[in-house]
Parts: C-alpha cells; structure tokens; sequence
C-alpha cells in the first residue's frame, strides 16, 4: 500500500502543478480592435467616426503593459498576470459598450483614463 503522497507523486502532470500560460498580445489587440469596430459602426456623427477610426491599429497591449511597467511591477510574470488582468476588464466592463458618442469624451483619453484607473486599484488592493 502506498501513501498518498506516493500517489501523488506518480501523477503526471500533478494537479497541484503550477500552469503558467503566457498571452498573445496580438490577439488581446484583435480582440480591442474588434469591440472598437462595434463602436465605429453604431456611431453616426462624422467627427466621432474619424476620431474612433484613427484608433484602428492602436496597440492596445502595448499601452497597458507600458503603463503597468512604470507604475512599479517589476516582476515579469507579475506583470503579465496584470495586464492580462487589466485587459479582461477593460473588454468586459464599460470601456466600449458604455460609449456613448453624446456624453463621452474621445475613445483614447477614456482608454487611458480606464487603464490608470484600473492600475490604481491594484496598486491600493496591494
């Protein structure tokens, strides 16, 4: 008869493993990219329209990793998990589906007003 930890040691892959997955950045930027489309699309003022359209390609990721980076993370897996925390929130929250082109103010200054935000937030959870 053998111990549990016997046992466990003979599973492969443990569960108790850590799983460390990295992120394309490439595809968080589709991913903005595409919410930025349907943002364009249900917006009827012209000069709303160009703002919004001049934002097409924008690195999205490069942004908030640059801002996470300076704020004081250092650690790279740290980081990593933060922006990829920080961008889960931005595409789930209200960045987007919130926009309204009579209220809100230009789509970049939001973005970047929503990554400091969110950025300060978890520099006080800490």
């Amino acid at each position: 008869m053998q111990t549990f930890w016997q046992w466990l040691s003979q599973l492969r892959p443990c569960p108790f493993d850590e799983i460390y997955f990295t992120f394309d950045p490439a595809e968080y930027n589709e991913l903005f990219d595409k919410e930025l489309e349907k943002v364009i699309a249900r917006t009827s003022n012209a000069k709303h329209r160009q703002a919004l359209e001049s934002m097409r390609g924008f690195n999205w990721m490069a942004y908030i990793a640059g801002s996470v980076r300076n704020s004081g993370f250092r650690d790279y897996r740290d980081r990593q998990e933060r922006i990829h925390e920080i961008a889960v929130k931005l595409l789930m929250g209200t960045l987007f589906t919130g926009f309204d082109e009579k209220v809100s103010g230009p789509m970049v200054l939001r973005f970047k007003r929503s990554v400091g935000n969110a950025i300060r937030n978890m520099v006080e959870k800490d």
